[in-house]
């Protein structure tokens, strides 16, 4: 027997599902913390070995060092506001949790074959 995915008078989803979707969202954005670190290092890398940030805005927030504010606080708000429990964790959220996590992973694999071209 399945759990009742929503309530069908209000529309709201079911404390369980709702609970599994935050544990998903939760481990995803700790991966993209993670992921943006590994980013942030292999761009560093790229830089070390007189490649350039192709993103302009991303240019700019390193230039001023506002980067790392950047990539940590992110994370940390969205942690934060997932332990407040403020608001509903749709599907939605848990799948555009895992497209950062793709995207991201693509960017390091992108700056992972940048750095086999300088070697």
């Amino acid at each position: 027997m399945t759990a009742k995915m929503t309530d069908t008078m209000t529309g709201t989803l079911d404390e369980t599902v709702e609970s599994s979707y935050r544990r998903v969202v939760m481990r995803a954005t700790v991966l993209i913390l993670a992921l943006q670190f590994l980013d942030m290092f292999t761009t560093l890398a790229v830089f070390r070995v007189g490649g350039i940030e192709a993103n302009p805005i991303t240019a700019w927030l390193f230039e001023y060092n506002l980067i790392w504010p950047l990539k940590i606080g992110i994370p940390v708000l969205s942690l934060t506001t997932l332990k407040m429990k403020r608001s509903e964790t749709t599907l939605m959220l848990v799948c555009a949790s895992w497209w950062v996590c793709g995207f991201y992973t693509m960017l390091i694999i992108s700056n992972l074959l940048t750095l086999s071209q300088y070697n």
